[in-house]
């Protein structure tokens, strides 16, 4: 079990934004790191929640914080729902 301050475990993702880029946890150690856990692409609470996060991009900037968005969708329906939300710039992760 973790405690608090310690090191999350280290993942490697494929990420929505380039063809075969990969988001490796430990790669962004010294940034502060959002990650949003959520279900499905196309929920309707995310499908808010998801671009408030991008509203906020500048405002993590000034944190040093990099958001990553994790769900078990693949990365074909991950670039088609940050398409409808008016493309995310942020990673989405498929888990």
């Amino acid at each position: 079990m973790l405690q608090v301050g310690d090191n999350a475990p280290d993942f490697e993702l494929a990420s929505h934004l380039e063809k075969d880029k990969k988001v490796k946890l430990s790669d962004l150690r010294g940034k502060n790191v959002v990650i949003a856990f959520y279900p499905l692409d196309w929920t309707p609470v995310w499908t808010v929640q998801m671009p408030s996060y991008e509203a906020d991009q500048a405002r993590f900037a000034g944190y040093d914080a990099q958001v990553l968005g994790i769900s078990v969708d693949s990365i074909p329906s991950h670039v088609a729902w940050s398409k409808s939300l008016g493309d995310l710039t942020y990673d989405l992760l498929a888990d």
